[in-house]
């Protein structure tokens, strides 16, 4: 069966909003012209730049995205603390190192010694994600492909934690009490600055809602920046 805890259109365009918006910590279009090197959010969070990261057009989903060539960007808003409610952080990511020795990225919250963690990144020399939290690997998605878009969703409801490749659930349920309490929040490299994502990521949302809590449909357009 397949469905969505809060189902709704997920097009602007077509009239569609979203009605978790008041939840929505932060909106990353990734929209621009190619090669634009600012990232305004829609949910008013703000965002560094830090190393190799622009605005792509050649290679988007949905018109443009971010392409991350080893550098990163970091929001240091308490607005990003998650702590112990439901959440669901998303993303479109398309990779280009999955298989190689390299590893990469995508999500990083640590920060010195916070042990309470929220990370997820390709391992070297495999061509999976995984979802580290609290100290250990909780989920290990299926294996990926370079060039393709995929759908990536870490989602909280009620003290358990999933993850979705493309609205199919990964792995299995994580019990999750953990306090995600950020003091950032990095897109394309680790706390350390290093393990940077070689790719592209597109359409970055965060929610302290949790948006899914079983098999669903992926979004189709881009994500509502309003009710």
């Amino acid at each position: 069966m397949t469905m969505v805890l809060n189902p709704y259109s997920f097009s602007p365009t077509s009239g569609g909003g979203d009605p978790l918006w008041g939840s929505v910590s932060s909106l990353l279009p990734f929209s621009g012209v190619d090669g634009a090197t600012t990232f305004p959010d829609s949910a008013g969070r703000t965002w560094a730049r830090n190393g190799a990261v622009e605005v792509d057009t050649a290679f988007s989903k949905f018109g443009s995205s971010g392409l991350f060539g080893g550098g990163r960007l970091d929001c240091s808003d308490a607005a990003v603390s998650i702590g112990t409610g439901d959440f669901t952080v998303e993303t479109f990511f398309r990779g280009t190192q999955f298989g190689s020795a390299g590893g990469g990225t995508l999500i990083d919250n640590r920060a010195g010694t916070v042990t309470t963690n929220l990370v997820l990144f390709q391992p070297n020399s495999t061509s999976s994600l995984v979802f580290f939290a609290n100290g250990a690997t909780r989920v290990t998605t299926t294996s990926l492909s370079n060039g393709v878009f995929y759908h990536v969703a870490i989602c909280r409801a009620s003290g358990v934690t999933r993850v979705f490749i493309d609205g199919v659930q990964q792995g299995s349920n994580y019990i999750d009490s953990n306090n995600y309490t950020f003091s950032i929040l990095r897109l394309g490299q680790n706390l350390l600055g290093s393990s940077p994502f070689l790719g592209h990521l597109e359409q970055f949302r965060l929610t302290k809602s949790a948006r899914y809590t079983a098999n669903f449909t992926p979004p189709a357009s881009p994500f509502p920046n309003s009710l």
